[in-house]
């Protein structure tokens, strides 16, 4: 378990090794493309945001969102504002769940900062043991869960789109 309380599992599905590989071969792709304000171009420059926008986008085989459709960056840093940016962030993956046990798997995003100020960051667990992405200065790279460690944490999973479909139910006519 990492100092921040968040415990690693794999990810639990019957097509896990299909999505943690394309998982993994999504964030590799991004290492090492520097953090830029406001960008989403892969070994150009990205933001927290974009970088989350774009693996999650990629991994689930949807169209990259207009850059206009997404939240700034800045965003996440206030308060009043980060709410909002999250669901837009998160939208098109509904549903999606707050995960409360602390128990991450591969592709589970965290929102982080400092308590006064908010959420501020967006990381995206990552498919080996123990591992996030995320995209700060001065480029996107990977580190153990241990070094997340601020006041403010959520932690969200999307469930992916064959499992979303199993959601719905046939209700009863009348």
């Amino acid at each position: 378990m990492a100092k921040n309380g968040l415990i690693w599992t794999p990810y639990s599905d019957e097509n896990a090794e299909e999505v943690t590989g394309r998982l993994e071969t999504i964030l590799k792709s991004w290492k090492g493309t520097p953090y830029s304000r406001g960008q989403r171009c892969k070994g150009m420059g990205v933001d927290c945001v974009r970088f989350i926008c774009s693996v999650l986008d990629e991994l689930e085989g949807l169209e990259p969102r207009p850059p206009r459709s997404l939240p700034a960056d800045e965003s996440l840093k206030y308060p009043k504002s980060a709410r909002a940016s999250i669901k837009r962030l998160l939208a098109p993956f509904r549903p999606y769940y707050t995960i409360t046990d602390k128990r991450v798997e591969p592709g589970d995003v965290l929102v982080t900062g400092p308590i006064a100020g908010g959420p501020g960051h967006v990381i995206i667990v990552g498919p080996r043991k123990g591992t996030v992405w995320q995209a700060v200065r001065p480029r996107v790279h990977i580190t153990g869960m241990g070094y997340v460690d601020l006041p403010y944490m959520k932690l969200y999973r999307v469930l992916r789109r064959e499992n979303r479909s199993k959601l719905w139910v046939k209700m009863p006519e009348h």
